[in-house]
């Protein structure tokens, strides 16, 4: 593995690590998060007892 690989891969790691902490705050908040996923913008997290997937809500 090149230098350049090492600090591309602990770079990432840490953005992965920033962004779990960033997800879990929103959650435990009772928070929701937006997110691109799969062609598509998902809502994370339940909203007002309307859980919500793939960009739809569903009581």
């Amino acid at each position: 593995m090149t230098e350049l690989e090492k600090k591309a891969e602990t770079a990432l790691e840490s953005l992965n690590k920033s962004v779990r902490a960033v997800l879990d705050k929103k959650k435990r908040l009772g928070q929701y998060a937006v997110v691109w996923h799969n062609k598509k913008v998902v809502r994370l997290f339940e909203s007002n007892g309307a859980k919500v997937q793939a960009g739809e809500i569903k009581q």
